[in-house]
């Protein structure tokens, strides 16, 4: 397994990717899930080339999207929600986000969130107890 530091760095770029696609795309078709649920196309865009690009970089890890479920391992899973506030984007509204983590055995070890509009990210890691 890669060090604390590399998979942050790996969260970091794959999220940033994740949010230039959100930020200049419009959505075609949305979907609605539930009485207050929406999925776009963009949502499953951004999840399954999310998914594609951490199954090439870290394939030891799982995969947990909010779109199309889970993949892979349990003991490391990356977790995403494409679009955090959906129904924001959908309504032009810039009150969403790309928010991705990644768990070990149940606990987040790392956490990265990136703002659609206002393009700030949040970072979080976890150095302790975390094997290299």
């Amino acid at each position: 397994m890669r060090t604390i530091e590399d998979l942050a760095a790996i969260a970091r770029d794959v999220v940033k990717l994740a949010a230039e696609l959100v930020r200049t795309a419009t959505p075609h078709q949305v979907i609605e899930k539930s009485d207050r649920d929406t999925v776009t196309d963009i949502d499953i865009k951004v999840e399954q080339e999310v998914r594609a690009y951490l199954r090439r970089l870290t394939p030891e890890c799982g995969f947990l999207g909010e779109e199309e479920g889970h993949t892979g391992s349990d003991e490391y899973t990356w977790t995403l929600d494409p679009i955090d506030g959906t129904s924001n984007f959908v309504h032009g509204l810039p009150l969403c986000a790309v928010s991705l983590a990644l768990i070990h055995q149940g606990r987040p070890i790392v956490a990265e969130s990136v703002a659609k509009v206002r393009t700030s990210t949040a970072t979080g890691c976890v150095q302790a107890e975390h094997p290299n």
